[in-house]
């Protein structure tokens, strides 16, 4: 989501299956992600995936 920056929403089902999306992302090459809350930011501002 990207209400005040780009962040993970503070309630989340799985943790793992949401840094692995953002693994995935990254490795397509997205530059700009359209979150389903808030503005379209770029795919550098994306939250750094834990492992």
């Amino acid at each position: 989501m990207n209400v005040m920056r780009p962040s993970l929403h503070y309630y989340m089902d799985d943790l793992a299956q949401a840094h692995a999306s953002i693994r995935k992302l990254n490795g397509l090459g997205v530059k700009t992600v359209y979150p389903g809350h808030g503005k379209p930011f770029r795919s550098s501002e994306l939250p750094r995936p834990g492992r």
